[in-house]
């Protein structure tokens, strides 16, 4: 028998394995070293929700030459994944990039 008393959480004294809580990250934690810019908040590692306000092509990369993928009808909501001077967006189930203006 062992001698050490069990846990309150675990009953039984039985070993099991540990899954670690989620570490939310603080959104300083998140620009990089020297980034003296204000904050975007599209920069968020999770994806959001946005608008898209005028008829815009989603391109295959983040340039003006990139393969033309579909266009985007005016008011429709996009998933945003990342936005600088190019956003990338899932719309419609496709992954792809918009200028940002």
């Amino acid at each position: 028998a062992p001698s050490a008393a069990p846990a309150k959480d675990d009953p039984d004294g039985a070993k099991t394995a540990a899954i670690p809580a989620p570490d939310p990250q603080a959104p300083e934690a998140q620009a990089s070293a020297g980034d003296d810019a204000k904050p975007k908040p599209q920069q968020a590692s999770a994806a959001s929700t946005g608008r898209i306000l005028r008829t815009v092509t989603m391109r295959a990369g983040p340039k003006q030459k990139a393969a033309a993928m579909v266009t985007v009808p005016a008011k429709t909501s996009v998933q945003v994944i990342s936005c600088k001077k190019w956003c990338q967006i899932v719309y419609n189930g496709k992954r792809g990039w918009v200028y940002k203006t």
